[in-house]
């Protein structure tokens, strides 16, 4: 509204002209967008105008309680990428980045650049070791197509450092495996001796776990274990004293201690390594061995809880 009213056949000072001259200014400056040029316009009350922006590639308006809409990016998650572009935003899941999809939830997985170290333990050592594919849904894949029995076949990794404690575990699916052969979790001294904890069928015989190892050139069958209810979640933990603490589990979260051994009982020294590995006796088919979850003292559990 004008401050001044003028009438016809009123002669008009300058005084009350340019106080409604500068009225008439104050109003359209009122009504200007605010901010710089393709920013966005928000209420900020009284008649007025605030900015937010302009928005960069990706950015989008997001409201703050009891505050003006912010400018922000989005944020991925584990095995989560997102690429923005010029008005696009583009959410797709990452390839071999050790995470993996299990029913929807997103969980470790171990890659073939974190187990890199192909070893084969036991008699015949110079065979083939396994393949690998890193699948981006199904976690690592370990195969072996050689269909032999030259021991255990192997994927490993160094333990940083010279923990006096370590554990770690996984879940382990497998194809493709007929009697006399088996799969499981490996660790290994800095001699080569090796020892296993994993699940295996013998003549035709149920499922059971075992603990086999190698030392000094000698195959040692270790303790067989009764039928574990199909358990697919295996896990290894060492203590202070040179004990090897071997947990089974059939959902991931509860674990059942299936049986402790000494390192030094099995000729096994101070352990350097640790990874999968698929053994065979007496021809084994073509094994192949699937981990879709994994974690380590090294690499921690992921937020989300495993399930079926």
């Amino acid at each position: 509204m004008l401050p001044y009213q003028i009438t016809n056949g009123q002669v008009a000072d300058a005084s009350p002209v340019m106080a409604n001259f500068s009225a008439l200014v104050g109003c359209l400056s009122a009504a200007a967008p605010a901010g710089s040029t393709n920013a966005l316009q928000l209420n900020a009350g009284s008649g007025a105008f605030a900015a937010v922006g302009p928005l960069g590639n990706g950015q989008l308006v997001i409201g703050a309680t009891a505050g003006a809409p912010q400018a922000a990016a989005l944020t991925p998650g584990p095995g989560i990428s997102i690429a923005n572009g010029p008005g696009s935003i583009t959410i797709s899941t990452v390839s071999g980045a050790g995470t993996a999809a299990n029913r929807n939830i997103t969980v470790n997985a171990p890659t073939s650049s974190q187990f890199a170290d192909a070893t084969v333990y036991g008699f015949g050592s110079s065979s083939t070791p396994l393949t690998y594919v890193n699948d981006p849904v199904n976690g690592l894949i370990l195969s072996d197509t050689t269909s032999d029995t030259s021991g255990f076949k192997s994927y490993l990794r160094a333990i940083p450092g010279s923990p006096l404690t370590f554990s770690f575990a996984a879940r382990l699916r497998a194809s493709g495996v007929t009697s006399n052969a088996g799969y499981g979790l490996i660790f290994a001294d800095a001699s080569g001796n090796a020892m296993i904890f994993g699940t295996l069928s013998q003549n035709g015989s149920p499922w059971s776990y075992q603990t086999p190892s190698w030392s000094g050139g000698s195959w040692n069958v270790g303790s067989w274990g009764k039928y574990i209810n199909q358990a697919d979640w295996f896990k290894i933990a060492f203590d202070a004293s040179g004990n090897v603490l071997y947990y089974a589990s059939t959902d991931g979260t509860n674990w059942k201690l299936a049986y402790t051994i000494s390192l030094a009982s099995r000729g096994v020294g101070n352990i350097v390594r640790y990874g999968f590995t698929i053994w065979e006796y007496q021809g084994g088919g073509s094994p192949l061995l699937q981990i879709p979850w994994f974690y380590s003292d090294e690499f921690p559990a992921p937020s989300a809880a495993p399930i079926l």
